[in-house]
């Protein structure tokens, strides 16, 4: 099943490659890429305003410029709109750091990924969602 895909990250050479990826492997309707937490926020409230269809999936990075992904959680967590609840979160990053899955799992984080797998880890999140939703 195809997805509406919001990525954040400020790696904008991985964000190519992993477009090209998710594209082949079928499992995109609608992609967006954000280079960090404030243009992905930005990005979200104008959708909500405009009442425009949000992503079904959100990919990120933890460590960026100007805004990080614990910052963005943070915020995130803060904006009230219809559908909340049906967008997927998965932090995908390079940090191996208990820290850091500890730090994300306490913002509600179920999925995190480690790079480069993203294809696989995020086959079996859309996997699991199209079973469940």
């Amino acid at each position: 099943m195809k997805k509406r895909i919001l990525i954040v990250d400020d790696d904008k050479l991985l964000n190519k490659i992993n477009e090209k990826v998710l594209v082949a492997a079928g499992l995109v309707k609608e992609l967006h890429v954000a280079l960090n937490g404030m243009e992905a926020l930005e990005y979200l409230r104008v959708r909500i305003n405009r009442n425009y269809p949000l992503p079904e999936i959100i990919i990120m990075d933890l460590h960026m410029p100007v805004m990080d992904g614990f910052e963005f959680l943070d915020r995130y967590a803060e904006l009230d709109f219809a559908g909340k609840g049906n967008i997927e979160i998965v932090v995908f990053t390079s940090s191996s750091s208990p820290k850091d899955r500890q730090k994300a799992s306490e913002r509600g984080i179920k999925n995190y990924l480690n790079k480069p797998y993203l294809l696989r880890g995020l086959n079996a999140i859309v996997t699991r969602t199209v079973a469940t939703g």
